[in-house]
């Protein structure tokens, strides 16, 4: 199913897609009745495993959200900031990011600021929340605390017509392009995008309603070996050090992923564990 919103920026003989540069600055809308604060950020980091690599960048903005519309009516605060690893970047990383160990180089964020940005916000929200809150959380007892969201998984983006939910091809499905993998241009182009209309709401607004859903960890012990790509598939994670399958879920959903898991992975035998989480665990590593 093609989008609507793709083909709103395809050529008139439907054979080229004509993309625009990402703004600059972010676009404010009107202000209303029913505003909530929110933090949206994102981090470059020396590799993908949280237990051994390092941040290298932080980007973060600060801004009032408008329920009623879904737009951003005010920008409180933005942020950006190198973080010396302690160590050599890898070089796929320098190639990624642009980032080298000369930039970083006795480098340090400002924790006052990064502390006092998580404690103004009601909604911490990056767009792969489980791997940015697994360097943070160790780092800042006020994320720890805080409420995260995640705008990869907490938009329907493939029942939406979007297949693939990496953040630049999203925002080129949307008609834009940006430099991608610095943290602050990662932020400002994820707030474009998520800022846009799609079926009468924003994103922005489909993930607030995402969040005010009870959420439910589902852990898929003794599943068998044959039924990973299943799990993988319906974008369930491994957890290493309690070897079992893993996926957060809204309630909403709870039932028919049970279904799933006794036809197709259990052969009518049900052997998953269920668990409420808390608002402030959710994404947790």
């Amino acid at each position: 199913m093609e989008s609507k919103i793709r083909q709103s920026f395809m050529s008139e003989d439907g054979q080229q897609l004509i993309l625009q540069r990402a703004r600059e600055e972010i676009e404010l809308g009107p202000g209303g009745s029913h505003e909530v604060t929110w933090l949206y950020l994102d981090l470059e980091t020396t590799g993908l495993d949280h237990n051994r690599e390092k941040i290298i960048e932080i980007g973060a903005v600060l801004f009032r959200l408008n329920l009623d519309n879904g737009k951003i009516s005010e920008i409180l605060e933005e942020y950006n900031a190198f973080q010396d690893p302690g160590k050599p970047i890898p070089p796929e990383i320098t190639r990624l990011t642009g980032i080298d160990d000369s930039m970083v180089a006795g480098q340090e964020m400002d924790r006052e600021k990064v502390a006092s940005l998580l404690n103004q916000s009601e909604l911490v929200l990056s767009h792969n929340a489980a791997f940015d809150r697994a360097f943070l959380d160790p780092e800042f007892a006020e994320s720890k605390n805080s409420v995260w969201a995640c705008s990869m998984i907490q938009v329907p983006w493939r029942a939406l017509g979007f297949p693939c939910k990496g953040l630049s091809h999203l925002c080129m499905e949307h008609g834009f392009f940006y430099d991608g993998h610095r943290a602050l241009h990662d932020v400002k182009a994820a707030l474009q995008l998520l800022t846009m209309d799609n079926e009468g709401l924003t994103y922005l607004q489909r993930i607030a309603s995402e969040s005010a859903l009870k959420t439910f960890l589902v852990e898929a012990f003794g599943s068998p070996f044959e039924s990973k790509d299943a799990l993988k598939a319906r974008q369930f994670r491994w957890n290493p050090a309690k070897r079992v399958w893993w996926k957060e879920v809204p309630e909403p959903d709870l039932e028919e992923l049970n279904v799933f898991l006794e036809s197709e992975v259990y052969n009518g035998k049900n052997k998953a564990q269920v668990e409420e989480i808390p608002a402030s665990r959710r994404f947790q590593p």
